[in-house]
């Protein structure tokens, strides 16, 4: 009878202690099935508990509380207890890489594949982590390895993002395709596809794609702005206006579909939506310089001459350096004041443009000033200085122009200079009487 009543109180404690594990094991997992990752850290703390299993709860979740360096600590500390241990190994090199620690992530995945030299997973993982570290043509023959043994679609276009980061953008746009047409639903692989198109200027082919997945979804919102782009590069403004308005009423009131919108809107004449969607896009991004100048041009087109002139101000002060800008800048600001009679500062914001202008942009800018002396202000021998300086430039131009063989803009020029001549005789002789 002894014997059988100290078995029954063994049987007991090992009962309670069973009965005690399943508790803790499920109490935590409870935390950690609720993602209260902190409680179950510190619940795990409390029991006391330094087992292998224990200690990787808690790795597991510090990683979802993106606390690498405790995670990448105490793996370190398990793995001086488990030298060999294949788990804890994949655990550091996956916690390295989701720091962005992608060598000793590296170092890590490197001896996994001498491991295990079959494993799939190693290898995909291995080279993302050379993707991340810009070994492209490294990363290729991993993804490609890869490839072969499982033939996942993701690990072809990881291929073509190797190949657009070597600029070899044919072999790209072949494994982009190539997936396209293995998964027809395939958003990603057909926008980076229509994507390198548009930056390589081939605005028909990135048409002819986009055209050929909205076929199958009219509802994707990142291929009909593709779509929209590129009728707007191909200046087939009526049609990018449509698919942008399709892309704005789906949600994407993004700055460059309300700036998109107000330049088709522009070029279409329609003034007052240019201006609507300048002004959405302004509001967007105060410091864009493109939406600033497309408020200030549809503004002087609907004659809101102030809007205008502070526009055209603002990008004055903004782009004291840039050569080019700063001619269309102060030519854009004399315009408005020409059209507003304020002839003071019209003439000089043309004399600030004739500081920036190249010799063809001059010939307008000299007009403009000749015109201004002679017709608005009534100053002849002003007038008659820059109308021979006009005479000078015209006389330039034609002499590119017959280097152009253009003979129509050749016989344009030369009725200019006529007219020129004309006048200017016609001006000396009026001021005669001043100067007897």
């Amino acid at each position: 009878m002894p014997n059988i009543s100290r078995k029954k109180t063994v049987l007991w404690i090992i009962f309670l202690l069973q009965i005690t594990f399943v508790s803790y094991a499920q109490d935590v997992n409870d935390y950690i099935n609720r993602c209260q990752y902190q409680q179950a850290i510190a619940y795990i703390e409390q029991q006391n508990d330094t087992s292998k299993v224990a200690a990787m709860q808690k790795i597991a979740c510090y990683t979802y509380l993106q606390n690498y360096y405790k995670a990448v600590e105490d793996l370190q500390l398990l793995q001086e207890s488990y030298p060999d241990d294949v788990q804890i190994k994949t655990e550091l090199a996956l916690t390295y890489k989701k720091a962005s620690m992608y060598q000793k992530s590296m170092d890590y995945f490197d001896e996994l594949t001498k491991i295990d030299s079959t494993n799939t997973y190693f290898k995909i993982q291995k080279a993302d982590v050379l993707f991340q570290l810009a070994q492209y043509d490294l990363a290729l023959v991993e993804y490609k390895a890869a490839y072969d043994e499982c033939g996942a679609l993701n690990l072809l276009k990881q291929s073509a993002f190797c190949f657009e980061k070597m600029n070899q953008t044919d072999s790209a746009k072949y494994y982009y395709e190539y997936v396209w047409k293995m998964d027809s639903t395939d958003q990603n692989a057909m926008a980076k596809l229509i994507k390198i198109n548009i930056d390589e200027q081939n605005f028909e082919t990135a048409l002819d794609y986009s055209e050929s997945f909205i076929a199958k979804d009219t509802s994707n919102m990142q291929i009909n702005f593709l779509n929209a782009f590129c009728h707007y590069e191909l200046n087939d403004y009526l049609s990018a206006i449509e698919r942008f308005e399709k892309c704005y009423a789906a949600g994407d009131t993004s700055r460059i579909v309300n700036s998109s919108l107000g330049t088709s809107y522009y070029f279409m004449n329609d003034y007052e939506n240019a201006l609507h969607y300048f002004n959405l896009a302004y509001r967007q991004d105060t410091t864009n310089n493109n939406v600033l100048y497309g408020l200030a041009q549809a503004n002087s087109k609907l004659n809101n001459s102030a809007e205008a002139i502070l526009c055209y101000e603002k990008l004055i002060q903004r782009t004291l350096s840039a050569i080019t800008s700063m001619y269309v800048y102060h030519k854009g600001l004399a315009d408005i004041y020409y059209l507003d009679e304020n002839y003071e500062f019209a003439i000089e914001n043309y004399k600030q443009a004739l500081h920036y202008a190249t010799p063809t942009q001059s010939v307008n800018v000299l007009s403009a000033l000749a015109e201004i002396y002679d017709i608005r202000q009534e100053n002849y021998p002003t007038a008659i200085n820059y109308y021979r300086l006009y005479k000078e430039s015209l006389v330039n131009y034609r002499q590119y122009a017959e280097i152009e063989k253009d003979s129509s803009n050749i016989r344009h020029i030369s009725a200019r200079i006529n007219y020129v001549d004309k006048h200017l005789r016609y001006l000396e002789e009026k001021i005669k009487p001043e100067n007897q």
